[in-house]
């Protein structure tokens, strides 16, 4: 990425902006897409976790065209208001745009389509990318929200929680120097646990 500034600044959150309807605020993020209708432009922004839109109309401010590319890591600061069309219900009126970065590269593939269309292997390559995309995303929103209940579920009736050592020296069993650093199996230290009063629950490996 181009760095192009980098000022301290507050930037809301997509959740929080419905409780400053009239008011200025500033966000950041990255150009999701942006759609033009007649004297209107509408900039969809994506926050990490969340679309944003924000409205231009004609003639109210002056951007260079190059502001607009896809992948562009702008702030923009405006007036929050009302709109059921749009994400969250609200959108900025955009008074102020600065980039803070621009991709260096092309990016290999389209995010803002409604399907996310890569090979495997350009997947992978460039997961740091693919990952923006709302359902690649959501790939680990869901399983972090199984996890969540599993926890919760577990945490309520006495159980408690144990982080077992991933990095050691050497294996704590025969067999285990598969990896020269990570752990291959955790049974020692979970049996360990319950010999010292934890309760254990039934499970299956192999």
């Amino acid at each position: 990425m181009e760095k192009i500034i980098a000022e301290p600044h507050l930037s809301y959150r997509a959740q929080e902006l419905a409780q400053y309807n009239g008011q200025s605020v500033t966000i950041s993020g990255a150009i999701y897409k942006v759609r033009r209708f007649g004297g209107l432009r509408f900039i969809i922004i994506r926050d990490g976790e969340s679309l944003i839109q924000c409205k231009i109309e004609a003639g109210n401010v002056s951007i260079p065209a190059d502001y607009y590319a896809e992948g562009n890591y702008v702030l923009v600061s405006g007036i929050c208001a009302k709109e059921e069309r749009a994400p969250h219900g609200v959108e900025i009126k955009l008074e102020s745009i600065a980039v803070l970065s621009r991709p260096v590269e092309e990016l290999p593939f389209s995010i803002n389509r409604k399907i996310f269309k890569a090979s495997l292997d350009t997947n992978l390559d460039f997961r740091s990318i693919s990952l923006r995309h709302p359902k690649q995303r959501a790939i680990f929103i869901i399983q972090a929200n199984i996890g969540q209940l599993f926890r919760e579920g577990l945490t309520r009736i006495g159980f408690t929680e144990i982080h077992t050592p991933k990095l050691v020296f050497a294996g704590a069993e025969g067999g285990a120097n598969v990896f020269k650093l990570v752990a291959a199996v955790l049974q020692a230290n979970n049996g360990w646990c319950v010999r010292t009063g934890f309760r254990g629950w039934t499970s299956f490996s192999g």
